[in-house]
């Protein structure tokens, strides 16, 4: 079967040929649904690619005014290469074409009968362009009063504004007609109007799902940043809430492939309490050596003896001085600390001590929520001093005020796990292999030991944020929709209008599906052009504000300041196809109506 399957698809185009608008039917019914939907998607690129083709030729030729031919053997290479040229290509040629018709406006309004040199058409047409926002609405008024001069004058006022016939060439049939009612008649300015609208359509739909979009990929990456960064990407976990020769399962999970690093950790819930007032907090024990490989902790250090912190080295330091705040202190801003020695230090995030109204140096105290038996035999509340030596900022509001890092031997000891830790941090090569290498940890460790990676432990929110985005796109996607609408109504009116144009080719030999391929190419040409100016638009937006980040964002109500983007050729890619999937069905019901015309009928209402 294997053997048969590349010569079939090579053989599609003959047999698409052959078998006409019921190929895709017999060979559904024929072949498997999966040769069925292989030959599906095989005919539709293989027609888009035609079609595309067709008009790259028509616009060599009518730039040039010679009709060249691709070879047959360079045919599908051709085609290929033409899907993503001619979308391009049509849409600078219109943009040509609209910047030289904005450069004839002044001729147009000084009644100049001869036209200026092209060069200079575009120069003007380019300046007027640019400052449109400037003079679009004085010329929206004129423009009604000139159109009304026009239809009150009568036919010798109207030949004032007559232009020189356009060069007309030959060219292939359905793409050279489809070309033609596309660029329209001065006699039809309504469906000119109806047209442009259309593009301008599709146009703001694709910009608005591209900016929207990315922007929306940008706040889920980067809330999944914040979040590995604070969190490593596995935990390694033991049913006895201990692990005591973490050492050894250590040196165990840092052998294994994709691990790029362990840590371990203490893990409890805290009270911290100053002379101001108190906050829940999540204490956490870490090992200095190798918690800046697992977390950016370091990274995230804004603050500590010395002030801002500016170099890393000053965080590190503030990591490894944990245990001696004092000794810290005079390394690092070479002055004798009041503090006594025997107090630990911890490190704090920004809102926890906006809270607290604490700052480097001040004394917290660490309740825990367990009470042991006091000299009279009642229980006593455990109380644990420590010095502020350091403040964190993660950039998510639920770390910076829940959580607190002392040294992994003061946590040990507080929690009296005697050496012992709660679990393993993890941190993988590539984060999206973090189940797998955590089934992998699980079966090589093996009973009491259990791991979870990050997709599960925040599986609800990163849920959210997917569904959101989805039926944003979905909402955004009905703009593209209505525009699409605007396809079909001006296909329709195109239909009405040309039916004396339609009666006469098909009485010389056009068939219906020739005159279906017309007027789809008529609305996959707009698609083409507003998908295209869209992108163009959405893309160059993405990186105006991914470089200059000039929206501004309330960093009391949001966890960034700035719009973060997230840019991507497979969501481009998606929404391009799905713009020009809506303008193609837009095109079928008046493509139909059109190829049904009945010659005579077309031509007595003629």
């Amino acid at each position: 079967m294997e053997s048969l399957l590349l010569p079939g698809l090579l053989l599609l185009p003959t047999v698409c040929g052959l078998l006409g608008p019921w190929a895709a039917p017999i060979w559904c019914l024929a072949a498997g649904p999966a040769l069925g939907l292989l030959f599906l998607v095989a005919a539709g690129v293989w027609g888009l690619g035609r079609l595309s083709g067709h008009g790259l030729l028509f616009l060599w030729e009518s730039w040039t005014g010679r009709a060249i031919e691709p070879p047959r053997a360079l045919r599908p290479l051709f085609y290929a290469l033409s899907i993503a040229l001619f979308p391009v290509l049509i849409t600078l040629e219109t943009l040509f074409s609209f910047v030289r018709w904005l450069g004839g406006l002044p001729e147009g309004l000084l009644l100049k009968r001869v036209a200026s040199p092209l060069p200079l058409r575009l120069l003007v047409g380019t300046l007027l362009l640019v400052t449109a926002p400037l003079w679009f609405a004085v010329a929206a008024v004129l423009w009604v009063l000139w159109r009304l001069i026009i239809n009150l004058g009568g036919p010798t006022i109207g030949a004032w504004f007559d232009p020189a016939p356009a060069r007309t060439g030959a060219g292939r049939f359905q793409t050279f007609v489809a070309l033609r009612y596309l660029r329209g008649r001065k006699t039809s300015a309504g469906l000119t109007l109806v047209t442009a609208l259309a593009v301008v359509g599709v146009m703001l739909g694709v910009w608005t799902l591209v900016v929207v979009l990315s922007v929306m990929a940008g706040f889920e990456k980067d809330l999944q940043d914040k979040i590995l960064g604070a969190n490593s990407h596995v935990v390694v976990l033991s049913y006895a809430n201990r692990i005591e020769d973490w050492e050894r399962v250590t040196g165990i999970v840092s052998e294994m492939d994709g691990v790029a690093g362990v840590t371990p950790f203490v893990y409890s819930e805290f009270m911290l309490r100053s002379k101001h007032t108190a906050i829940g907090a999540i204490f956490k024990g870490i090992h200095a050596p190798t918690v800046s490989s697992v977390t950016d902790l370091a990274r995230n250090m804004v603050q500590g003896p010395r002030g801002r912190i500016e170099d890393p080295a000053d965080a590190q330091a503030i990591i490894e001085g944990l245990d001696d705040p004092r000794g810290l202190s005079r390394r690092l801003i070479d002055a004798e600390d009041s503090s006594a020695p025997d107090v630990p230090g911890i490190v704090i995030g920004q809102e926890m001590a906006a809270t607290l109204r604490v700052t480097v140096g001040d004394t917290v105290h660490a309740v825990s929520p367990s009470a042991e038996p006091g000299p009279m035999g009642t229980l006593q509340t455990r109380v644990f001093p420590f010095e502020v030596v350091g403040i964190f900022h993660s950039g998510m509001y639920e770390y910076d005020t829940k959580f607190s890092y002392a040294s992994l031997g003061t946590a040990s000891r507080i929690m009296k796990l005697d050496g012992a830790v709660t679990g393993l941090e993890v941190v993988v090569d590539d984060i999206y292999d973090a189940p797998d290498i955590a089934g992998r940890i699980g079966a090589k460790l093996q009973y009491p030991y259990w791991t979870r990676d990050w997709q599960k432990m925040n599986e609800p929110l990163f849920a959210a944020l997917r569904l959101e985005k989805y039926v944003m796109g979905i909402i955004l996607l009905f703009i593209v929709g209505v525009a699409a609408m605007n396809i079909f109504s001006t296909l329709i009116m195109l239909v009405i209008e040309k039916r004396r144009e339609i009666a006469i080719m098909k009485a010389m030999g056009a068939g219906r599906l020739d005159l279906m391929k017309l007027f789809m190419v008529d609305g996959l040409l707009v698609g083409f052009i507003g998908t295209t100016l869209g992108l163009v638009g959405g893309v160059a937006t993405c990186m105006a504000l991914d470089r200059w980040q000039f929206i501004k964002l309330e960093s009391d109500v949001y966890y960034v300041d700035t719009l973060p983007v997230e840019l991507s050729l497979g969501l481009t890619a998606v929404v391009a196809l799905l713009a020009v999937g809506i303008a193609f069905l837009a095109t079928l019901f008046p493509s139909w109506t059109g190829s049904s015309v009945d010659p005579v009928e077309g031509l007595r209402d003629a």
